[in-house]
């Protein structure tokens, strides 16, 4: 398993690799609106308005059926794709896993071939519940790609951004650090890993361009 930590690299400026990343963000959350149940429930529990999340939170749990049973009853990439973007595209809800789901097709569809979705745990393997996109081009400089937070950022600075801007949504009491690792995700079942954890054919790829042209920024059309 791959371990990707705060110290892994030294941060370094922004430059065109960020604000393309930072595109790939923003493209996914306007061409696919959702509201994020868990990120409401962040700041609505502060006020004891609960009411709101736990309808979401239902409304998730249906999609995250039907994208299930969409995914094992498809048995060609272009229904496979379909299982995982179309319940999302419709019911316009989701956390950090559909989030990180079409940041990880849009990334692939704008060229970015090294990028996988992870998971933030502390050093001890205690998981965060917080899952990403990290694009890891030949070794070096790997970065975070997180629509659910919004932002794009080099792997210690995002990692900084998680304990300092956004803390709220992570446990660091319950597992007694403020630590974070990032992880490449791991599946159970092996037609989820032949989806996410593999690279896409030439015309894979190009099937998600046709798809889904809204994941493409302007200068890849």
């Amino acid at each position: 398993m791959k371990v990707l930590s705060e110290s892994h690299l030294n941060f370094t400026s922004r430059n065109r690799t960020i604000r393309l990343a930072d595109d790939i963000v923003r493209k996914v959350n306007n061409e696919f609106p959702r509201v994020s149940p868990s990120n409401l429930e962040d700041r609505e529990c502060l006020r004891g308005n609960l009411h709101s999340v736990k309808s979401l939170s239902y409304k998730l749990s249906i999609l995250r059926r039907q994208r299930k049973l969409r995914f094992f009853n498809s048995y060609c990439f272009q229904n496979i794709l379909k299982s995982v973007v179309d319940p999302i595209k419709t019911m316009k809800v989701g956390n950090c896993g559909e989030s990180a789901d079409l940041s990880y097709l849009a990334a692939r569809a704008n060229g970015l071939k090294n990028s996988y979705r992870a998971d933030l745990v502390s050093p001890a393997g205690d998981c965060y519940d917080h899952a990403v996109v990290i694009v890891d081009e030949k070794g070096k400089n790997p970065y975070v790609i997180d629509a659910w937070l919004g932002f794009a950022d080099y792997l210690p600075k995002a990692i900084e951004r998680y304990q300092k801007d956004f803390r709220q949504h992570f446990d660091f009491e319950k597992f007694k650090t403020d630590k974070i690792e990032i992880v490449r995700s791991e599946y159970k079942y092996q037609k989820v890993r032949d989806f996410y954890d593999r690279e896409f054919t030439v015309e894979e790829v190009e099937m998600i361009r046709k798809m889904y042209p809204q994941m493409l920024l302007d200068n890849k059309r």
